[in-house]
């Protein structure tokens, strides 16, 4: 049966998941070696936007592997820092009441240069920066958004 498996990459992510426990905890996904778009490897990005519903993860801290709802996802955050640069800063409450700070850097289409602009898109997760590493942020669970800059 371990010759099925289909081997993956592990990647360590900060998860904030709806529900009881609602702290940022450290977790595993695994990603594809090949992206099904483009060359090279699978992107968070892509995961987000073409996985099923359930995917598993591996919760670093206990070890146990868990089938996870992606509409469960508050936000996805990694852990290696991001150079990018800045272009809006913004402040994003969420569902848990969450309050922070974030940065937009994904260029939008010149007619479409306003900070409002980059959560009426169609994607289900908008990207962002948190304290310099990217955030994917579920947009069902965005309550408001303040312009700071």
């Amino acid at each position: 049966m371990e010759e099925l498996k289909v081997p993956k990459k592990q990647k360590i992510v900060e998860l904030l998941l709806s529900g009881k426990d609602q702290k940022v905890k450290d977790y595993i996904i695994y990603l594809s070696h090949s992206s099904r778009l483009m060359t090279g490897e699978e992107t968070i990005e892509e995961f987000l936007k073409h996985s099923l519903p359930f995917f598993p993860v591996t919760d670093l801290e206990t070890g146990q592997t868990v089938f996870i709802n992606k509409n469960a996802i508050i936000f996805l955050r990694e852990k290696e820092e991001t150079q990018a640069k800045h272009m809006n800063i913004l402040r994003v409450k969420l569902s848990n009441g969450y309050n922070e700070r974030i940065t937009r850097f994904i260029p939008l289409p010149e007619f479409q240069t306003r900070p409002v602009d980059a959560f009426n898109t169609e994607e289900e997760y908008l990207i962002f920066l948190h304290e310099g590493k990217k955030i994917y942020i579920n947009k069902a669970h965005i309550q408001s958004v303040v312009p700071e800059d």
